[in-house]
């Protein structure tokens, strides 16, 4: 144990002695001749660092342990003799450790006023102080880069820095007053460099990175180092910078502040953090694309890459468009699955296989009004412009998988509020067959869940509105509120072909000014293919539903165009007022047959009570309109109430009673048989004093017809009208009237000139030819007498008599005066 004490201190004092002797070779030998020894220290420092070094002074400062350089006009070449680092001022201090190495390490290496060039040739090898650092093969500039990595202490204050860009044929960029501090330990790398660059460029910026490495690794092997860069500028010219800093998009414009983090594992950049304060900012997303435009743009931007894919995210992103319009602060995330085994050979990306994306607020007339300005799939940017959505959408979420242009499988989810999606644009309304185009909505609320087997929402709508154009003449329906569950169903056809699709509408429940209800509907495509009679559009409806009350006056608005265009207009000229109560409806069918005038190839039918209805059975026609104005001389029908029914091709009014003329009418029967060629016909009854009955027959185009042959009849008492009317909606002057009057026992007088038939019975019956008396009866000259006739064919009124009368009572009658001598 001595011995081994005893020769271990032996070798600790022949260190110290070699030390020291070092130590006094070094000051007294060496130090003295070392301006005599430049050109040697030149050639050993060139070989160091493989590139030309040419030295203009040196200094000793010998007063301490381990003695200090300093170097004056210090110049590192490139290897086209280009001067690549002027240092005006350089001071070196060696570390103790270096008295032993055969290689200088410092334990400080301070410059002053370095002139720095780095280059990016046009092959993209980038070339700092001369030296290649892309260059891994090769030894001399990799021992460089080693070498430069394990001094302890790296220290430039007030420099100066050129880079250049051949790759971008970008203009040099000068950076002045550079100041840059660099320590390395056993395992860490600290770095900090703080410059001003040039006017207009931006203000002085910082760039700070701390990095780690694998102990055994070489210190300039970049490839093994970890760690975070991070570089603040609090103003900087956006165009100017895109032109120096590669990005994913082109920058046209813009002025404002970043802080920028880089996260490297192994060399390889993960994950990059940028917080954003810019105005006026200019930007393309892609060389085909317009440029996107802000007045100003706030937010955190994050992206991030692993083995699985990328990954980017929005926080608190908020920007000002060019228009003025806001986008509120939100949080964005978009990641996508990679093969990273595979790239595409156009792109050299890794071909994306999933991904998901989460959206906490869109805002959807922004994101049209930018769509094309986006690399979106041109069929999403088309359907963006065709529907002008607006509204929010909230708390977003997709995931997919497979490629995004046609994901194997999907998942939707969120909220959209304020919805508004723009229908198709209406047909000609001289369309001869009008087909359904595509709905439209406004100031819906969605609550959604959809995949690609189908998918669930919740619609409610709260003063908006629903559009069908190519259903009805008006297609916007404005709703007061709306709410209902859908469900739809995506069944994949076992072919290429499309894949059909259901959508169920369950306890839809509506109100609007017009009408109050509720409806449950299923939609399904045709299972041909095309457009057509059981064809995949327009498909097959079942819908059925309720009207608790509805306008009468609006029921021509709802009346589909499928039904012609002159019975809607009958409809909406006939009826001037009342409601509809206790309605039903339902469809079911092909819609290409609606309204399924063959009862073999579907049903479409709505029924229900009418109260306190206006029924203008034979309309006049409004001024200003494209038909010539006409005022109708058929009093129209009030306080109707009755049943009211469309049913396939046809409509009915059904024992319906009310007034007209000032008498009632009961058992009022109507009817449409075809509404294609749609010719009214109607019949009801009534009752009333005779004067009204006679006043209205002669009121009406009846008392044209006949001649005006009952104008001057005068009738007393009760008495009852049956009256039956044929109008061709399409050639009205066309109508034709069958009707009776039958007198109940009040007097009559058929004219001036006639005599009064006391207690007058007997009816009265009248078509657009002509009148006749049948089966009269009544009291005159004091007997009873029976008679009949009307007018004749040339207009003339011939009526036959024959009863008894007395004598005197018949010479009293003046009409009867040319029967005097018989009475005599």
């Amino acid at each position: 144990m001595r011995g081994t004490l005893r020769w271990a201190a032996g070798l600790l004092f022949a260190v110290w002695s070699l030390l020291l002797a070092a130590w006094l070779v070094l000051h007294w030998g060496i130090l003295p001749h070392l301006e005599e020894w430049r050109p040697l220290i030149e050639r050993r420092a060139s070989a160091a660092l493989g590139l030309p070094v040419r030295i203009g002074a040196i200094e000793v400062h010998s007063g301490r342990w381990v003695p200090a350089f300093e170097l004056r006009d210090v110049r590192l070449l490139d290897r086209e003799g280009r001067v690549a680092l002027r240092l005006a001022r350089v001071v070196a201090a060696p570390s103790t450790a270096s008295l032993l190495a055969f290689e200088p390490r410092f334990a400080q290496l301070l410059i002053d006023e370095a002139q720095l060039d780095i280059r990016r040739d046009a092959a993209g090898r980038l070339f700092v102080a001369g030296i290649d650092v892309d260059a891994s093969s090769d030894p001399v500039d990799r021992d460089a880069i080693d070498w430069f990595f394990e001094q302890h202490e790296f220290v430039i204050r007030n420099g100066s820095l050129r880079w250049t860009d051949e790759l971008r044929a970008a203009p040099p960029l000068q950076l002045a007053a550079v100041d840059l501090v660099l320590r390395n330990g056993l395992r860490r790398h600290d770095l900090r460099i703080d410059a001003t660059p040039s006017a207009g460029w931006g203000e002085r910026f910082s760039v700070r990175g701390r990095f780690t490495q694998a102990l055994l690794a070489r210190k300039g092997e970049f490839g093994r180092w970890s760690g975070s860069l991070y570089a603040e500028l609090p103003r900087a010219d956006m165009a100017a910078l895109g032109r120096h800093v590669g990005l994913p998009f082109t920058v046209d414009a813009g002025d404002g502040a970043l802080r920028a983090w880089l996260d490297i594992e192994q060399g390889q950049p993960r994950q990059a953090t940028v917080d954003i304060a810019l105005d006026a900012l200019s930007l393309r997303l892609a060389p085909e694309l317009e440029p996107l435009a802000f007045t100003r743009l706030q937010g955190r931007l994050l992206a991030a890459r692993d083995e699985r894919g990328l990954s980017l995210q929005a926080q608190r992103l908020a920007f000002t468009a060019a228009d003025g319009v806001p986008w509120p602060a939100a949080n964005l995330g978009l990641s996508l699955l990679q093969r990273q085994e595979l790239t595409h050979a156009d792109t050299g990306l890794h071909p994306v296989t999933g991904g998901e994306l989460e959206a906490e607020r869109l805002d959807l007339a922004q994101l049209a009004s930018i769509a094309h300005r986006l690399p979106l799939p041109a069929a999403l940017r088309e359907a963006l412009q065709a529907l002008s959505p607006q509204g929010v959408a909230r708390g977003l979420s997709l995931r997919w998988s497979g490629p995004p242009e046609a994901p194997r499988t999907y998942r939707l989810r969120g909220r959209l509020d304020g919805l508004v999606l723009a229908a198709a644009a209406a047909p000609p309304a001289d369309d001869p067959a009008p087909a359904p185009r595509r709905p439209g909505v406004e100031n819906a609320g969605v609550e959604f869940d959809a995949h690609e087997r189908g998918g669930t929402a919740r619609l409610a709508i709260a003063d908006g509105a629903l559009a069908f154009p190519g259903v009805f003449a008006e297609p916007r329906l404005p709703l007061t509120k709306l709410a209902a569950e859908v469900v739809w169903r995506v069944t994949p056809a076992p072919t290429a072909a499309a894949p059909a699709i259901e959508i169920e509408v369950r306890k839809a429940r509506f109100e609007s000014p017009d009408l109050r209800g509720e409806a449950n509907a299923r939609w399904k495509t045709g299972a041909q293919p095309g457009v057509g009679a059981g064809g995949r559009f327009p498909g097959q409806l079942e819908l059925s539903g309720h009207f608790a009350e509805a306008r009468a006056q609006r029921v021509a608005r709802h009346l589909p165009l499928q039904i012609g265009p002159v019975t809607r207009r009958w409809v909406e000229r006939a009826v001037l007022g009342g409601r509809i109560v206790d309605a039903h409806f339902q469809v079911n069918g092909d819609l290409w047959n609606f309204p399924f005038a063959n009862a073999t190839r579907g049903e479409f039918r709505i029924g229900g009570r009418v109260e306190d209805l206006v029924l203008a059975y034979l309309p006049s026609v409004p001024a200003g309109g494209a038909e010539p104005a006409w005022a109708s001389p058929w009093p129209a029908f009030t306080r109707v109430a009755g049943g009211l029914e469309f049913d396939r091709g046809a409509m009915r009014i059904r024992d319906a009673q009310g007034l007209t003329g000032g008498f009632e009418m009961r058992g009022v029967q109507g009817d449409i048989a075809d509404l294609e060629h749609p010719v009214l016909v109607i019949e009801g009854q009534g009752r009333g004093s005779a004067a009204d009955l006679l006043r209205f027959v002669s009121a009406t185009p009846v008392g044209g017809w006949i001649g005006g042959g009952l104008a001057p009849a005068v009738a007393g008492g009760a008495a009852e009208l049956r009256l039956a009317l044929n109008i061709p909606l399409e050639r009205p002057e066309r109508a034709t009237v069958r009707g009776s009057v039958t007198l109940a026992g009040g007097d009559l007088q058929l004219a001036p000139e006639l005599p009064v038939l006391a207690g007058a019975r007997g009816r009265v019956d009248f078509t657009q030819r002509g009148f006749a008396v049948v089966g009269g009866a009544a009291r005159i000259a004091g007997g009873e007498i029976s008679f009949d006739g009307g007018q004749q064919a040339n207009a003339s009124l011939r009526f036959n008599a024959q009863g008894t009368a007395n004598a005197e009572a018949l010479l009293r009658e003046p009409a009867l005066a040319a029967l005097a001598p018989l009475a005599g």
